[in-house]
């Protein structure tokens, strides 16, 4: 039986496929004006197409800015993301400053860093927004908490009349006037979630009075600005169905707050909260659930508890064990313990963030009650996406199995954590691994690795990977982005070489090291490689240069012509081929060019670099 060519499909098949499933990108870099007449004319004759500029290459995305306009009206979807490409948003924004233009536009997804461009560019970019038809919108606004005028940009965003769908996620915290009075306008929305922000108690039922029609919520809330004398006068939610819940950590908020909001949602179905110790209240929330919610038919409780906590094992499981949780199939009680504090500040990985919400820390052990394990069958659950092992001898206090873990970090590796790992965890769901403290077991390691089917992202130190090498010479094509700034490395080509050998398909590299003359080895060796990051460490003899790190930072942006950010201690690269040419690795090398040689100035910014410090980038220099 021959193989089918695309060619021979029908036209209704290719049309289907190129307005729901093929990335506009690739129509432009690889299809269209690329094949023949047939394909040029199925696109030209497409109604629908939607771009993706995730992770994608700046050789590609400056090429797609020069054509898009051709497409402008057929875009449906379109999304942009400073991740791992830092000044993409700025360079769509050169281009298109605001989103009038897509006539038909209906889906937005939009995640930008406010290091990298101006507070205005992007408020005038959000404000379009009221102009177009979008119904699904999606923002992420990290590094923003100075753009006071947001607040106000995201409350407007609720009214946008053709809007269904909105999410936010920003450390902004909402203007208390704004959220706080009486409801004047009402919302189409019927899709919420806020993360990365506390709502207080006020500004949640600001939030129920102008979207009535809601029928999914998901929020973090929290006792800030709460007053105990103010008695809450909370609409009834008649159409919403979902509520997904995360109770900040305080001392004001109890039981009797949450219910009184969640008796005002009698048509709930389903209802996920996730707070701490102070949630321990079995009977009360017995009461809620038989007497406020009578259409639930799925609950979650997810408590995070202190390893040093009052509440120990047996006596949680005998407090959730009676008559009433064990007949809810659906219910469920989920007692936690996160990755502690003090563990996540050691962590030196470019991409852990050792001040992460308490929320999406990984979980170190988990307890599922009631505990309805019946002839040796596991319980499942779904609701645990993030696990760290290794760090204490027990992982579970009952037999689980997780079905949802994305994120797997592994410390001081072995054959009994190994087989706990294939037993409690569905394997084929991951897609981030972190390895750490492995005692070179090698073995254990590689049996992991052929576990993983999905995995796309790695974290790792080097010598293991070389370590690994000598007995194990299987290619990693499907993995993405590989880190291994743990601890400082050599960075030479033995290592470069090995790192094209297990993962040939690579895009996205974070290092540790001094030796950054070898950069432009990559461009031989990873030749799909679209970003880099490197601990940010400028070499000089400056013996007050500890005390001037902002101006050493600053003084980067005079000596590169290639885009970057900085988070921490690390700078992020967009790479393409300039980048490698780059006279800045050059200043790495042991024999430095004298002529390539940029002095760093630690004084007053010059205007060039102030304008760089307010997040603006030469529009020349990011097209060239």
């Amino acid at each position: 039986m021959s193989l089918s060519k695309l060619e021979s499909l029908p036209n209704e098949l290719l049309c289907d496929m190129i307005e729901k499933y093929i990335n506009g990108i690739d129509l432009v870099m690889a299809l269209n004006f690329q094949l023949n007449h047939r394909f040029d004319m199925l696109i030209a004759q497409s109604q629908r197409l939607r771009f993706n500029f995730t992770h994608c290459k700046k050789d590609d995305f400056r090429f797609c800015m020069g054509l898009l306009g051709a497409y402008l009206e057929k875009i449906e979807e379109l999304t942009l993301s400073d991740e791992y490409t830092p000044g993409q948003i700025y360079g769509f924004l050169a281009f298109y400053p605001t989103f009038e233009s897509f006539k038909y536009l209906r889906r937005l997804y939009f995640r930008f860093n406010g290091d990298m461009i101006d507070e205005s560019t992007i408020e005038r970019a959000l404000q379009s927004i009221r102009q177009t038809s979008i119904e699904t919108l999606s923002i992420e606004a990290n590094n923003a908490s100075s753009m006071n005028r947001l607040r106000i940009l995201f409350h407007n965003l609720f009214f946008v009349k053709s809007l269904k769908k909105l999410s936010i996620h920003t450390n902004l915290l909402w203007l208390e006037n704004r959220f706080q009075s009486q409801a004047r306008d009402l919302s189409n929305i019927e899709y919420l979630a806020i993360s990365g922000t506390n709502c207080a108690l006020g500004q949640l039922q600001y939030i129920l009075q102008c979207i009535p029609h809601l029928k999914y919520l998901k929020i973090q809330v929290s006792d800030w600005k709460y007053n105990k004398s103010q008695k809450a006068d909370i609409i009834q939610m008649f159409e919403l169905r979902t509520l997904i819940l995360f109770v900040h950590q305080c001392d004001l908020m109890t039981m009797e707050h949450i219910a009184r909001y969640v008796s005002c949602m009698p048509t709930l179905r389903c209802f996920e909260v996730t707070g701490f110790k102070e949630l321990m209240n079995v009977a009360a929330w017995e009461m809620l659930l038989q007497t406020s919610l009578p259409l639930l038919t799925h609950f979650t409780l997810q408590i995070s508890l202190a390893v040093s906590s009052e509440y120990y094992p047996d006596d949680v499981s005998a407090m959730f064990s009676g008559s009433f949780w064990m007949s809810k199939k659906n219910f469920n009680v989920i007692i936690v313990h996160k990755m502690p504090r003090e563990f996540s500040r050691k962590r030196l990985s470019s991409l852990v963030d050792g001040d992460m919400n308490h929320f999406d820390k990984p979980v170190t052990q988990c307890w599922i009650l009631p505990n309805r394990k019946i002839n040796e069958n596991l319980s499942v659950t779904n609701k645990i996406n993030k696990w760290l092992v290794g760090l204490q001898s027990e992982n579970v206090w009952n037999f689980a199995r997780f079905n949802s873990v994305i994120r797997l970090e592994v410390c001081n590796m072995d054959k009994y954590l190994l087989n706990w790992i294939i037993m409690s965890i569905d394997c084929t769901e991951i897609k981030e691994l972190s390895i750490e403290n492995t005692n070179k077991n090698i073995d254990d390691v590689v049996l992991l690795f052929n576990k993983l089917p999905s995995i796309q992202s790695l974290e790792i130190c080097i010598d293991f990977l070389i370590d690994m090498q000598n007995v194990f010479r299987t290619k990693y094509k499907h993995l993405r982005r590989l880190d291994i700034s743990c601890s400082q490395h050599k960075f030479n080509e033995k290592e470069i070489a090995t790192i094209a050998t297990f993962f040939p398909h690579l895009e996205h590299l974070s290092i540790n090291t001094l030796n950054l003359h070898n950069v432009p080895l990559l461009r031989t060796y990873l030749p799909y490689l679209r970003s880099l990051t490197f601990k940010f460490d400028i070499i000089t003899s400056d013996p007050f240069a500890s005390y001037n790190s902002r101006s050493r930072k600053h003084a980067l942006y005079d000596e590169v012509q290639f885009l970057f950010e900085i988070n921490g201690d690390f700078v992020t690269v967009w790479i393409d081929q300039a980048t490698f040419k780059d006279p800045y690795w050059l200043k790495y090398s042991k024999n430095p060019p004298v002529s390539d040689i940029v002095p760093l100035e630690f004084g007053r910014l010059s205007g060039k670099n102030r304008k760089k410090e307010n997040g603006l980038r030469s529009f020349l220099n990011f097209f060239k």
